[in-house]
This record gives C-alpha cells, sequence and structure tokens, in this order.
C-alpha cells in the first residue's frame, strides 16, 4: 500500500512539497511510495521530517503506525479512485460528487451470488464468453466514456460494496471475503 502518500496527505503535505522544500529526488520518493516504513531510507526520513517540522523517528512512528492501522483509501476524485483501485486497497471508500457516479456504474455488475450461478452453470466458460462480448459491445458501443471511466468500470469488478449511504461508499475487496 501506498501509506507514503497517505501520510502526506494527512499532514497536509505532498511529495512535491517534499522535493521542492528539500531538494530530494522526485524518483527516490517514488521508490518509497509502496515500501514498507522500517526500509525507508534516512535521506527520505529525513527530507520528510525537515518538510513536516518533525523528527526522523517520529515520521517513522507515525508511518509505521499508520501501516498496522491499515486505514481505508479515501477518493473524492476519478484520479484518486483510479489509484485506489490500481494499487489494489483492501478497503476504498468514495465520498463526494463521485458517489452518484460510481452507483450507476455499479448497478451494471451482477451481484456475487448472481456471477457464481453464472460461472458455474457454465462450467466457467460463460466467463470468458462475457469477457469477449463486453469488448465487443464495448468497441460498438455508441456511449462516449472517457478513457478514465473505462478503466474504473474494469477495476472495479474485484471490489463489492461494503456500506453504501447517500454520501459515501465503502469499497472492499472481494478477495479478502474468502
Amino acid at each position: 500500500m501506498n501509506y507514503l502518500d497517505v501520510y502526506l496527505k494527512k499532514n497536509k503535505c505532498s511529495r512535491d512539497k517534499v522535493h521542492l522544500k528539500t531538494g530530494i529526488d522526485e524518483d527516490l520518493l517514488l521508490k518509497h511510495t509502496k515500501k514498507q516504513a522500517k526500509k525507508y531510507s534516512d535521506e527520505v526520513l529525513a527530507a520528510i521530517a525537515n518538510t513536516l517540522s518533525k523528527s526522523p523517528n517520529e515520521v517513522l512512528n507515525e508511518i509505521s503506525a499508520l501501516e498496522k492501522e491499515n486505514p481505508p483509501y479515501e477518493a473524492f476524485t476519478k484520479s484518486e479512485l483510479l489509484t485506489g483501485l490500481s494499487e489494489k486497497w483492501d478497503y476504498i471508500i468514495i465520498k463526494g460528487d463521485l458517489v452518484q457516479q460510481i452507483n450507476t456504474m455499479m448497478k451494471g455488475q451482477l451481484s456475487e451470488t448472481e456471477m457464481m450461478g453464472f460461472e458455474l452453470g457454465s462450467g466457467g466458460t460463460a466467463t470468458i464468453v462475457a469477457s469477449a462480448i463486453d469488448a465487443i459491445r464495448e468497441l460498438f458501443s455508441n456511449e462516449k466514456k472517457e478513457k478514465i471511466d473505462k478503466d474504473i468500470e474494469k477495476k472495479l469488478k474485484i471490489y463489492k460494496v461494503k456500506q453504501k449511504s447517500s454520501d459515501s461508499i465503502l469499497l472492499g475487496l472481494k478477495q479478502l471475503d474468502y
């Protein structure tokens, strides 16, 4: 998981701000985005600490605590949602104006029970046929969708809705239920 960006976001900061303030190489920060906190280099910890006016030890402890807490990824925009989906966060909370759009996208998906019946009834071959039909339908569809919407729809298939309200949706990876 990308706890570095979550940590920076909680502290109203970003990798760009750390780079601009300390001059640390952006690629070095990028290499640390999916590392465990205990594997962060001293240089990266010092740069983050300098930017946030904290000690490197304090930064390390706070990121480690965040890893143990395993908070859900929060998405307010399509690009944030796509990032969370691409990184396969265990749980994703969708908030804001995006809720209505995602509700619409997810209405077209079969429930887990329906999907299981579909797969069992066909001996598994229907899944391959359904994927081909989806690809052909998308090719000839008159509905103009942005690339980001198509990517989100594809990646949403591995998630299921855990909780839903008018102002938020909690998604969970399907594989966590097995």
